[in-house]
């Protein structure tokens, strides 16, 4: 996995890992399947759980693109890949989603912390009233702040 090179690629410590929507997905996946390749992991909006992806059709089928087909299809491609089903996550992790946010709920965002406290992992929940989805990665939004602020409590505390 490429994420088990990074370690070997930076100075100090274990990378953090930050991904938007997609990426967040990415990101708590290598949170919860190669834990020690990373120091902690911000996932901004991510698509965390991909059977409920799926069902609402996100993206217009990007779910069903990527896995082949939908859970009951292919189970075994939703069971390696989903980070709901992959938990707990094993790394510090902290998710930030905006509560306005039409392309990935939020809902998706506060289960998936549920859940993985529920199972033991060390993440939280920021959730960022009247923002959406694209403004958690805009330099000019009014959310981009409390994202650096998040980070930069990711990076200390790592």
């Amino acid at each position: 996995m490429a994420a088990e090179a990074l370690p070997g690629r930076v100075t100090r410590g274990a990378p953090l890992l930050v991904g938007h929507s997609a990426g967040g997905h990415l990101a708590l996946y290598v949170a919860a399947t190669a834990p020690t390749t990373v120091g902690g992991v911000l996932a901004l909006a991510p698509v965390a759980d991909l059977g409920e992806a799926y069902r609402r059709d996100l993206d217009s089928g990007a779910v069903a693109a990527l896995l082949g087909g939908g859970p009951d299809e292919v189970p075994d491609r939703y069971a390696a890949a989903d980070p709901r089903m992959l938990v707990p996550v094993r790394t510090r992790t902290v998710v930030v989603h905006g509560s306005e946010d039409r392309q990935v709920p939020v809902a998706m965002s506060r289960d998936f912390v549920v859940a993985a406290r529920a199972a033991g992992s060390d993440i939280s929940l920021l959730e960022l009233p009247g923002h959406e989805h694209f403004g958690l990665i805009d330099p000019q939004s009014s959310a981009w702040p409390r994202v650096l602020d998040v980070l930069r409590s990711l990076h200390d505390d790592h």
